[in-house]
């Protein structure tokens, strides 16, 4: 397979197996940058750069899959890509299941977590959230899990969990207040059959604005005594979610992919019109995200068991 680069920005002839092919890039740059491409082989796989060279900062080389597709084919393809994602979501769903029974059966994972009673937890069963404290069960064995997240810019609204709203919370919260991270993490416990989750700014009572000195009090000696008791609490968890990709709890744990997919349009020498679609695989390389670089939640990646 070879490329080589037309004069103009506007086309480039590409050679697969003989057969020569033009391509149009797009014309306008917010579309698609100017680019070089360098060939691994015959399997078609790229890594695209900057035409300037190297990228710079946090601009990552990404591995590319290209496609050569006939322009008849792209509405049957939309019809079977939506007839088969809801397939796909069930079986990922049976994937996780699968690995979470694998690690339990077949691994140390949580021989270890022992007994450990915190204090409060997210009660996910049914169509409700709910905040409940744990005191209320006699033999507290519920399996729970973990979330380890950024809280973002401090300008976003948070859901938190005060002593004036505690009380609320534990009757339910609406589902259109969830952050989109905290919505995601319940959707992911619920496919894994886990009725509980543990989120931090939820379960731990937190400042707010114009308290009075006794719900400082309050707050305080509830904040020191789980904070004390953090490493427990993500050592005994079921499994942590880790929410490398998200940027604050408004993002969501299934963040958008840093490289979209390109279509370019293809005439071949006979006139048949064709797409040259370029996207991610899955091999891409990729670098650590900002919550893997802080050392706050180090633990929260290292000591669940």
């Amino acid at each position: 397979m070879g490329l080589i680069t037309a004069n103009t920005e506007e086309s480039m002839d590409l050679f697969i197996k003989g057969s020569r092919v033009r391509v149009s890039l797009f014309v306008d740059p917010e579309e698609q940058s100017d680019f070089r491409v360098w060939i691994n082989g015959p399997t078609a796989l790229h890594a695209i750069y900057p035409s300037g060279g190297l990228p710079q900062g946090r601009l990552r080389p990404c591995r590319y899959g290209v496609k050569i597709q006939q322009q008849q084919q792209q509405q049957q393809q939309q019809q079977q890509q939506q007839q088969q994602q809801q397939q796909q979501q069930q079986q990922q769903q049976q994937q996780q299941q699968q690995w979470l029974r694998q690690c339990l059966d077949h691994h140390d994972c949580g021989k270890s977590r022992g007994s450990f009673q915190l204090r409060r937890l997210l009660n996910l069963h049914g169509n409700r959230v709910r905040l409940i404290e744990t005191a209320e069960a006699s033999d507290f064995q519920w399996p729970y899990v973990c979330l380890s997240h950024r809280w973002g810019d401090a300008n976003i609204a948070r859901l938190i969990s005060t002593t004036d709203n505690i009380h609320n919370h534990m009757e339910g919260i609406k589902w259109s207040n969830i952050p989109k991270i905290f919505q995601d993490d319940i959707v992911i416990c619920r496919r894994l059959h886990v009725d509980y989750l543990w989120i931090d700014t939820l379960c731990i009572l937190q400042d707010f604005p114009g308290m009075s000195d006794e719900k400082k009090r309050v707050t305080s000696m509830d904040f020191a005594a789980e904070n004390s008791a953090m490493a427990r609490i993500y050592q005994s968890s079921y499994f942590t979610i880790y929410g490398s990709v998200s940027t604050s709890i408004a993002s969501g744990i299934f963040s958008p992919k840093l490289y979209g997919s390109h279509q370019i349009k293809v005439r071949d020498v006979n006139g048949n019109k064709s797409i040259l679609r370029i996207r991610e695989t899955t091999s891409h390389f990729t670098s650590p995200t900002d919550l893997e670089t802080r050392g706050w939640t180090f633990q929260e990646y290292l000591l669940p068991s």
